[in-house]
């Protein structure tokens, strides 16, 4: 092992200050290698054995002043104990660790007992560097006979120190084993202090507890635990994250891990933790900006559920001027609902939204969502194609309540349907009588303009009727 010369004290050349090897430090007026150990923050790199019995005699092996061999009652029986001058523990190892001196690297020494109810193994929790001192002065004070033997297993460091291994200190010199920082807790390689412990990442506070759900630390400090951004979350039950990735985009948004996330619009929903995009809602239906379940999406106006996640159309003469998933609502007597092009039923085309989508039959006549009348005499009533109003017939022609078109609008008596549409006055030698057509006199006869029944056709000078 490698010394360094410090310097020669003044006064006295020749004689050399050592300094204790690296990782090593000793008291003040330390006078051999021996009395160097480990500083703070190195434990030693490794250990070796020796064994040696000693027989309990009146000649003891003396080698420091620190430790004797003394007895201890335990349940009424005197047991061998080894202790410091000032007591540490001891604890009882298996036998074949004594013999084959395979002692754990807690035990500095441990010591076999042999005596006439058979043999005892006792190992010092202590990882000093100096000897034991047997001083007992005659071991038949102890076990009656002077042929009983000790058996005693030194455990020394090879006198190289290492820093501590990270995540772990050592506060005070010596050759004890470094101490973990404990959980949640990380240090660097050679910390000298349990303050060097600091909180790792995911973990804060005075005890390093786990940062809590929806919250972050992402480096090693006493730093407090940083929340999520807006509209991130963190799953059920976790704690301890250590990335702003492990905040992701709350259901009714969506995002990459750790944001931004942006609400789903209007018509989409979506319902888990995470950076998946949103569905659409299934067809005719609605929902809110930042929806989180198909069932928010409901149906449009115009439309009602017709099964699970599923809208139709109105039926003809029905309405539904609402959202949601309630049935439409059937339209006032005498209307119907119609399509765009205002000739057919094709409720699919055009959804009635509104009750003003309720247009009177033909033959009967009123606004907009009713209430609609019989049509009335003289006037005809084309329903949803006039937009429910009813139209006169011309000033010579009448037609019977409930009227449907212009056909059923018939001339009256004395008048004609002429070539132009319209009733003409019956001409001479001609007679109306009320049914749109025009008929000739018999033979040899005559009559009046506006004429309305065949009597009206007289003979003419010289003839008689046949």
């Amino acid at each position: 092992m490698l010394q360094t010369v410090v310097s020669s004290p003044t006064g006295f050349a020749g004689i050399r200050i050592l300094r204790c090897p690296e990782g090593q430090t000793s008291p003040a007026n330390s006078a051999s290698l021996a009395d160097c150990v480990c500083a703070p923050g190195f434990s030693p790199a490794g250990w070796t054995e020796t064994t040696q019995d000693f027989v309990c005699n009146s000649a003891w092996m003396h080698a420091t002043e620190n430790y004797q061999l003394t007895c201890m009652h335990e349940n009424g029986t005197v047991l061998p104990f080894v202790h410091y001058t000032e007591p540490f523990p001891c604890v009882q190892v298996t036998l074949a660790e004594c013999q084959t001196a395979a002692v754990t690297n807690a035990f500095h020494f441990s010591v076999h007992i042999q005596y006439d109810g058979g043999e005892m193994c006792f190992g010092v929790l202590e990882n000093e560097t100096k000897q034991a001192l047997m001083n007992e002065p005659d071991c038949n004070q102890i076990y009656g006979m002077e042929s009983q033997s000790i058996l005693v297993t030194m455990r020394h460091p090879l006198g190289a120190c290492e820093p501590c291994a990270a995540d772990s200190y050592k506060a005070a010199a010596g050759d004890a084993a470094c101490t973990p920082c404990g959980a949640g807790k990380r240090s660097l390689p050679g910390a000298a202090a349990e303050d060097e412990c600091l909180c790792d990442a995911g973990f804060t506070g005075t005890a390093c507890s786990a940062c809590a759900r929806h919250t972050y630390k992402t480096h090693v400090g006493d730093a407090s635990c940083v929340a999520c951004p807006g509209n991130t979350s963190q799953a059920l039950g976790m704690s301890g994250a250590t990335g702003m990735v492990a905040c992701q985009c709350s259901p009714g948004y969506y995002g990459p891990d750790g944001g931004p996330c942006q609400a789903c619009s209007a018509n989409s929903y979506k319902p888990a933790l995470g950076p998946q995009l949103c569905t659409a809602c299934h067809a005719f239906s609605l929902s809110p900006g930042a929806s989180t379940a198909s069932a928010q999406c409901v149906c449009d106006v115009g439309y009602a559920s017709t099964g699970v996640t599923q809208c139709g159309a109105c039926a003809a003469g029905t309405f539904k001027n609402t959202t949601g998933d309630q049935a439409c609502t059937a339209c006032p007597g005498n209307t119907v609902t119609v399509s765009p092009n205002l000739s057919v039923y094709d409720p699919a085309s055009l959804p009635a939204t509104a009750l003003a989508a309720c247009l009177c039959e033909a033959g009967f006549s009123g606004p907009p969502g009713g209430p609609c009348d019989v049509c009335e005499s003289g006037f005809y009533c084309p329903g949803f194609t006039n937009g429910g109003s009813a139209i006169q017939c011309d000033s010579h022609a009448s037609s019977s309540p409930g009227s449907r078109d212009d056909s059923d609008c018939i001339c009256l008596a004395g008048y004609w349907l002429a070539p132009s549409w319209l009733c003409s006055s019956c001409p001479l030698n001609k007679y109306c009588p009320g049914d749109n057509l025009l008929y000739e006199c018999p033979s040899n006869s005559t009559a009046p303009a506006r004429s309305t029944s065949e009597e009206a056709c007289t003979c003419n000078s010289g003839f008689v009727p046949a």
